[in-house]
């Protein structure tokens, strides 16, 4: 005998997966970022489930996100491609992607992907901001600037501006070969008493930072003002004479004043005895004959509006004539 059975069914589209665009390659300078969008759609009937996997290890330069998904029909979704130059060396460095679906037409699409970085300069400053030593009004002081260079093309600093005509370059311009520093010699001359500031500008060609700016700082102060009484001496003395005479030494002005003595003559008589100094004992030499042409103490220091004076010397010492010659 024979059996009839009625059987029904609806005929369903399938997905169709269509995506933009199909490859990417980008051209990337040293340390550089930048990301790009692929969109992916579904054209046909029916939902769309989608993964991304890679041809071989996923490589440290790309970051993919999202990996996988479902699209119903008719809608469409982006996914984000991350390219990272970081400290790769100059080259070019590929990959493939490889998106699967449930497309019974397309089930793998591959996405061939490319990324080539090119040498770039990348400048650094230091010290920033660069202070300036305290210079006496009318006077200077310098500083050092350090210009590094951490890329791997030449740096070229076209062009380098103070808005402070107070603080100057004899430098304009420079070029700073890969992973190296130069030194800029920068001086600043005040003109009063208050702090003052500046920018210096660097004009470059590092792509991340074509324009770098720096703080300058300083401040003047007044110079001392020595004053010293009397301006000469003339004694008459006799011999083995011991005579006492002060010299005053003031510093009239706000900063404070370093200065040194030296003593300089020639004479038939013996020198012996002491000086003061901003508070420090200094022996003068002694000989028999003359007093030494060039003789120089050591250094001392009068802090603002100070004044000394010699003190007494001490007693003198009894002098002994030289034992007579045997013949």
């Amino acid at each position: 005998p024979e059996v009839t059975v009625a059987m029904t069914g609806f005929a369903q589209d399938p997905p169709d997966i269509d995506i933009a665009p199909a490859a990417f390659r980008e051209t990337l300078v040293s340390h550089e970022m930048r990301s790009h969008t692929m969109r992916i759609g579904n054209a046909g009937a029916s939902p769309l489930s989608w993964n991304i996997f890679f041809d071989g290890l996923q490589p440290g330069w790309l970051l993919v996100a999202p990996r996988g998904g479902s699209l119903p029909a008719g809608t469409q979704t982006d996914v984000t491609l991350a390219f990272n130059a970081g400290p790769l060396l100059p080259g070019s460095y590929v990959t493939t992607m490889l998106l699967q679906s449930n497309d019974p037409d397309e089930p793998e699409l591959r996405v061939p992907v490319e990324m080539v970085v090119v040498a770039a300069s990348v400048v650094s400053v230091s010290p920033d901001p660069l202070e300036f030593e305290d210079a006496f009004v009318g006077d200077s002081s310098t500083a050092l600037l350090q210009i590094s260079n951490l890329g791997d093309a030449t740096l070229e600093v076209s062009d380098l501006t103070i808005d402070n005509p107070l603080f100057t370059s004899e430098v304009t311009s420079l070029t700073v070969a890969p992973n190296t520093a130069e030194a800029v010699e920068l001086r600043f001359t005040p003109t009063a008493l208050d702090p003052v500031s500046g920018t210096l500008t660097l004009t470059t060609n590092d792509p991340f930072q074509p324009t770098v700016t720096v703080t300058l700082t300083g401040a003047g102060e007044s110079p001392p003002d020595i004053v010293v009484s009397p301006l000469s001496f003339e004694e008459t003395m006799g011999s083995f004479e011991v005579l006492t005479r002060q010299l005053a030494i003031t510093n009239l002005a706000g900063s404070e004043l370093t200065y040194e003595i030296e003593v300089r003559g020639r004479g038939p008589v013996g020198v012996e005895g002491t000086a003061e100094a901003a508070g420090a004992i200094v022996d003068a030499p002694r000989a028999q004959d003359e007093i030494p042409p060039d003789w120089l103490a050591p250094m001392a220091t009068l802090g603002p509006r100070d004044g000394i004076g010699t003190s007494p010397a001490p007693a003198p010492r009894p002098r002994v004539a030289p034992a007579p010659v045997s013949k």
